[in-house]
């Protein structure tokens, strides 16, 4: 096999050669590291295909210190693809050639990602491109598997950027410090520990940015991010293992929650943060997760909700737990927000200093159910701060016009009030393009502040 692919390869060398004759090849005169500058933003595969092309290229790939390995890479699309079996051969054969033979003593990146992984082939390569001193490590491999990560992953001090994304068990120390790291991305991977341990703690010195999606956790774990400025949180776990994670960012400036949550998440020390996107899930979420997780950003100032977390905060059950988001100043609301007119007025009441609210999507049909019976019940400074509002994909129906009058009336300070018309036609709105001009009027004489401009469009 290997004399005929290397028959193959002389003859493409001689043919490209050929057909150079005569003509300048400028790239191939460049100095060499500038080649191998060129060579490191190829997939391996290519970097290491231009061997072929000329002596001048033959062997350059071996003193690249970027490397990316896919296992779709190695396969000709406009051929038959091998076999199950012969697949996995040829790509643990061709990364291993690649590591033996890669001649630099420091990587800078390595992308690693493929359909499975063997855990002995899988463990050997991460050992090796640690041992090389790598500053970006990014492992990606989509089948679940039976693999247990070396302990130097743990322990490795040039690290910079590491994401990990795969459906593994992976065995943590009960004290873990990261002193280079700063990018974290961590994806599908079941953390366990020995019995013994109660707790597990992970500190990052320098950690700027931290995104954790579908992990499991067996214990109470702690992480200790001092000068973490982005956090990123998708949960879906059942809550069974009843774990509590804490992290402590006091310099976190943006946050992006998608879960139940079912576990506890205790955001602590967040003084710095500015945005926040909340996404809970309806259903049997913990009031006491989600009142936790709410009197953690009581410092933000900008906030996206979600129409499923409106949802979650109008339950009977949540009412309690609204704490007031005095530094809030604008507001988003998602999609599909239903909740009856009561459970939104509560949830404005607790941001007594917004200065702006968006509605990109929308509102829903039945949003405003019941409205009309709860706006004479609200206090004189409510919304008096309020001096922009825009509600996009508007469908002009009775509870909607209803919401609009109490936001003009309630908002004595308002400069400009948009409303964007949809342009599709639906049950709740049968036609479009055009405004009830009557109704138009009527809010127009409800604005408080005589220089507000109201855009219908």
């Amino acid at each position: 096999m290997d004399a005929t692919v290397s028959a193959e390869n002389f003859k493409k060398q001689k043919l490209f050669e050929q057909q150079c004759d005569g003509e300048i090849d400028r790239i191939s005169n460049l100095p060499e590291h500038i080649l191998h500058y060129i060579l490191s933003f190829l997939p391996t595969k290519y970097a290491v295909g231009t061997s072929v092309l000329s002596t001048r290229w033959n062997g350059l790939w071996k003193f690249i210190h970027n490397l990316d390995f896919c296992d779709e890479h190695l396969y000709n699309s406009s051929s038959k693809r091998p076999n199950y079996w012969k697949r996995k051969r040829i790509f643990r054969d061709f990364v291993d050639k690649v590591l033996r033979h890669n001649d630099v003593s420091n990587i800078n990146k390595c992308n690693l990602k493929c359909n499975e992984c063997n855990a002995a082939y899988f463990n050997g390569w991460i050992s090796t491109i640690i041992r090389r001193k790598v500053q970006e490590l990014n492992i990606s491999v989509f089948k679940e598997c039976p693999f247990r990560f070396s302990d130097c992953l743990f322990t490795c001090e040039s690290l910079r950027i590491l994401k990990i994304y795969m459906s593994v068990s992976m065995k943590i120390p009960a004290s873990v410090c990261f002193s280079s790291l700063k990018v974290l991305h961590l994806g599908k991977i079941s953390f366990f520990c020995d019995q013994s341990i109660q707790e597990i703690s992970l500190s990052f010195p320098i950690l700027e940015k931290f995104i954790l999606r579908y992990c499991v956790w067996p214990k109470n774990v702690t992480f200790f991010a001092p000068i973490l400025q982005k956090l990123e949180i998708e949960d879906r776990s059942d809550g069974l293992n009843d774990c509590e994670i804490k992290i402590y960012a006091e310099s976190l400036v943006s946050l992006k929650f998608d879960g139940g949550p079912y576990q506890k998440y205790s955001l602590c020390h967040l003084s710095s943060l500015v945005d926040a996107s909340i996404e809970l899930w309806p259903g049997e979420a913990s009031v006491h997760h989600v009142g936790s997780l709410l009197k953690d950003i009581f410092n933000v100032k900008n906030l996206e909700l979600s129409g499923s977390s409106i949802e979650v905060l109008s339950r009977p059950d949540f009412s309690n737990h609204l704490l007031a988001l005095s530094c809030l100043i604008h507001l988003t609301v998602g999609y599909r927000v239903r909740v009856c007119g009561r459970a939104l007025i509560d949830l404005l009441r607790s941001m007594p200093n917004l200065e702006s609210i968006c509605c990109p999507d929308g509102l829903s049909s039945i949003w405003f159910k019941g409205i009309g019976r709860v706006m004479g019940t609200t206090p004189k400074c409510f919304l008096s701060n309020l001096k922009l509002v825009e509600i996009r994909q508007f469908s002009w129906i009775a509870e909607k016009v209803w919401f609009l009058k109490f936001l003009i009336k309630s908002a004595t300070v308002m400069d400009k009030f948009t409303i964007k018309l949809t342009t599709r036609a639906s049950f709740d709105f049968p036609y479009s393009g055009e405004l009830p001009e009557r109704e138009i009027k009527q809010l127009q004489m409800l604005a408080r502040n005589t220089n507000c401009v109201l855009d219908f469009s």
